[in-house]
């Protein structure tokens, strides 16, 4: 595959060419160093981007003094972050060259009712602690996520928590490898249609109460592969699911788990999952599994 270096020698060569082909055909008066470097130019905004693989992104960067943007500051490290009057909130790296290590204390993106959408322009770091990091904000109804790092993560409890009018989340490229904490993350997300969790690794979380908690919208949930070992708290974990048709938990290990309290409330009783393998060994509360399902 070719490298970018591979690509700019390419070009290079190429110019080569542009200025021979002028000099024979037109003669040195009509390629002047002038005429010759405004053709560059010309050429270079219309086809170098394509020879490099993409357009030149610091074009496309906000501008932090631009009067547009209502609500700006510091975000962590190597991160600004700017908002305009309709909401639209946009972080970017300050050096685009290196990554945005988030703020280890959410600020801006946390219970912000003035943010409509979301986007992060490059990489972003996430910390270790991320419980809550983009809970609450209550009007947001786009979130673009594909550059968020979350390899560090551990704790991701509530993590999306209370964003009620946002419709999709894509979370498919999250590295969950080191989360042990699972609780309330998509609590209350009320108007998701969908959530694709199919590639999370859970091998380390311990708790996953309440992860999935009055999602009313969704309608279905493929859990099957998720890894459950270690896990001891299952409380209210799909519970409140109204239009859910389908939930598959048979793979379950359950051998740890001790809390099951409303794991299955006011779920609809047709979609009661099969539960007969589960290793009900330590649970304290397992007759409370089923409490207050729908009919």
């Amino acid at each position: 595959m070719e490298n970018n270096s591979d690509r700019m020698g390419f070009a290079l060569i190429a110019l080569s060419v542009v200025a021979f082909v002028l000099l024979a055909v037109n003669g040195p008066l009509k390629a002047s160093a002038d005429g010759l470097f405004a053709g560059f130019k010309s050429w270079q905004e219309s086809t170098f981007s394509q020879i490099l693989g993409g357009d030149n992104t610091d074009e496309k960067r906000p501008n932090p003094n631009d009067a547009k943007w209502v609500e700006k500051g510091n975000y962590g490290t190597n991160g600004y972050f700017v908002r305009d009057n309709d909401g639209n909130g946009i972080v970017y790296a300050l050096d685009p060259q290196q990554p945005v290590i988030a703020p280890e204390t959410a600020i801006f993106t946390q219970s912000n009712g003035n943010l409509t959408s979301l986007r992060f322009l490059d990489k972003t770091i996430l910390p270790k602690n991320s419980q809550v990091y983009f809970a609450d904000n209550v009007n947001l109804t786009t979130f673009d996520t594909k550059n968020l790092d979350t390899s560090n993560v551990t704790d991701m409890g509530g993590m999306f928590s209370g964003l009620s009018a946002l419709t999709t989340l894509d979370v498919s490229n999250f590295d969950t490898s080191n989360v042990t904490d699972m609780g309330g993350m998509f609590f209350a997300m009320q108007s998701l249609t969908a959530l694709d969790v199919s590639k999370f690794n859970t091998s380390n979380v311990t708790n996953m109460a309440y992860i999935f908690y009055d999602m009313h919208a969704l309608t279905a949930l493929n859990v099957s592969k998720f890894d459950t070992s270690n896990v001891t708290n299952m409380s209210g974990m799909f519970s409140g699911l109204w239009k859910l048709t389908t939930l598959d938990v048979s793979n379950f290990n359950t051998s740890n788990v001790i809390d099951v309290a409303y794991m299955f409330a006011d779920m609809p009783v047709s979609t009661r999952p099969d539960t007969s393998k589960f290793d009900t060994s330590k649970m304290t509360n397992k007759d409370l599994m089923f409490a207050n399902m729908l009919s």
